[in-house]
């Protein structure tokens, strides 16, 4: 798959969540906590790329596995939502990215976070060349999870969005460099 050139047009994003959103986000990583749980993302993007609106998400699934440092979600339920919700919102809304949480953890992407970003950006099932990771983490305190305006506060839980800027990164058995740029998190 080719990623857009114009990766720039994320060097400042906002990823947009309306409240009822927030709210299921909460509901999900309050049910599985301790353990890690996630789902998928559905919306839409401006023209330019740096406003992403998030207008549904979906859980993990039935067949999902959850482990403390660790998710895996049911793929065959994420691909059948994805087409339901594509086309009941008259083929507007389209797979924008992955969320998950990071129970008891920090606010930030894992290797494994980045590598997943990467994956989804070379799918060409996914048909988006700049996912959205959104994470929510519920380490304590708060304050130290993630300093700044990017993020906010649902419950327990501080929300933080990445979009992946540029799939062409190195791969070796000792690292991987993925750049992902932070978003700012707005809810409406």
């Amino acid at each position: 798959m080719s990623v857009d050139s114009d990766a720039s047009r994320y060097d400042e994003c906002r990823v947009w969540f309306p409240r009822h959103v927030l709210s299921q986000l909460q509901v999900e990583a309050e049910r599985s906590d301790p353990l890690e749980t996630g789902g998928i993302l559905l919306g839409y993007r401006d023209e330019a790329g740096g406003e992403i609106v998030v207008t549904a998400m979906v859980g993990p699934g039935r067949d999902a596995r959850h482990r403390r440092r660790s998710f895996v979600p049911d793929h065959s339920f994420h691909e059948r939502e994805v087409a339901r919700l594509y086309t009941e919102s008259g083929r507007t809304w389209s797979y924008l990215g992955d969320w998950h949480t990071h129970p008891g953890g920090p606010l930030s992407l894992s290797l494994k976070d980045q590598r997943t970003l990467t994956r989804i950006a070379r799918a060409r099932t996914a048909r988006v060349a700049h996912p959205v990771m959104v994470l929510l983490a519920s380490g304590a305190p708060m304050a130290a999870i993630a300093p700044g305006a990017d993020a906010i506060d649902v419950g327990a839980w501080r929300i933080g969005a990445w979009v992946l800027r540029d799939a062409s990164s190195f791969w070796s058995a000792w690292r991987v460099r993925v750049l992902a740029t932070r978003c700012t998190v707005v809810h409406f």
